[in-house]
């Protein structure tokens, strides 16, 4: 068996993480990233901070989309302290806290004063946690707040009140006007800003996530262009063609048109490619990677197959919960609201 050098090793796990961190634009995560960024610079020292939702279903892009804002927001930072009297202190301009499972309004409390440095996050009443946050937010200097996974703090919301309960707590934070809140989560998270009136106003929009679709032409383009983007960050010497249609196809059919299945599936192939020292992704490769998912996912047989699709048999979408990526995501504050195909 070849022996790997030191070097080498570091550049192979340099691309690995190269490719975990690469965040390819399409149409509808452009318009999103907008939003965040206006939403974002309007939204501090106002006298209305506001709300934006950001839904869809798991492994959609959600989480990738709002680290792509933290990091390039956080390189284009001059300074990350600044001093009072003899004391320095670290701003914090962007907090992205992930709600965690099972959470309480005062759990979520909790996890908030843990990345503001409080010292003793859980201790006092919710009322006492919450101005604490107010205080240390003014005190991180925060101007945006990102909570990801909000669908926990809705799952536990059993009954319209608790639900309400829940909202008017995310109110009373931006009735301080400190700083506007994304919230992120699938979509049973939505249900928060259907329940309290007051909330919905200050929502500044809502957007969704959803899977890819392949049923069109245009859409197909979309699909390819962003699986193009995830070739380039692979690094590999040769060409792996993951935008030729058919192999598109496969992919999509392996994926179910989700983001993030398609990037975990190419993680994986990456990984194989390097052990077995081959120059580009092979069909061969997708092949076996995926064979290691069969009994979990329910797709029969192999897409990666020779035989599993013929040529040119075109992919129909399972539902008809798929909108079109290629025309933006924005639901324009309305939950309800679908994109035309």
């Amino acid at each position: 068996m070849t022996q790997i050098d030191g070097s080498e090793d570091k550049q192979q796990e340099a691309r690995l993480w190269a490719f975990r961190k690469v965040f390819v634009k399409d149409p509808t995560l452009q318009e999103i990233l907008r939003g965040i960024k206006t939403l974002h610079q309007s939204g501090c020292g106002t006298t209305h901070a506001q709300c934006m939702g950001l839904f869809g279903p798991s492994g959609s892009g959600k989480t990738r989309l709002v680290r792509y804002y933290e990091r390039t927001f956080m390189k284009s930072l001059r300074k990350t302290t600044y001093c009072e009297g003899d004391i320095e202190i670290e701003i914090k301009p962007l907090l992205f806290v992930e709600c965690p499972a099972r959470a309480t309004v005062k759990g979520v409390a909790e996890t908030l004063l843990t990345v503001l440095g409080d010292p003793r996050p859980s201790r006092g009443s919710q009322q006492e946690m919450t101005q604490r946050i107010l205080h240390l937010l003014r005190v991180r200097r925060t101007s945006l707040i990102v909570m990801d996974e909000f669908q926990h703090l809705v799952a536990r919301s059993s009954n319209a009140v608790a639900a309400y309960e829940t909202a008017d707590w995310i109110k009373s934070l931006l009735n301080e006007n400190i700083c506007p809140i994304v919230l992120v989560g699938t979509d049973p998270a939505a249900e928060i800003l259907k329940v309290n009136e007051q909330l919905q106003r200050r929502n500044f929009a809502s957007f969704r996530i959803m899977a890819y679709s392949v049923s069109t032409e245009a859409e197909m383009k979309v699909f390819q262009n962003m699986l193009s983007g995830l070739e380039k960050a692979l690094g590999l010497p040769l060409p792996s063609c993951l935008a030729d249609e058919d192999l598109a196809r496969r992919l999509h059919i392996a994926s179910d048109g989700l983001i993030g299945r398609v990037t975990g599936l190419l993680d994986r192939a990456l990984l194989l490619a390097i052990e077995r020292q081959e120059n580009s992704i092979s069909r061969q490769i997708l092949r076996d990677v995926f064979s290691r998912t069969e009994g979990i996912l329910p797709i029969q047989p192999n897409p990666f197959s020779p035989k599993a699709l013929l040529a040119g048999n075109p992919v129909k979408p399972e539902d008809n919960s798929r909108r079109l990526r290629a025309r933006g995501g924005r639901d324009g504050g309305s939950l309800g609201g679908k994109l035309s195909a």
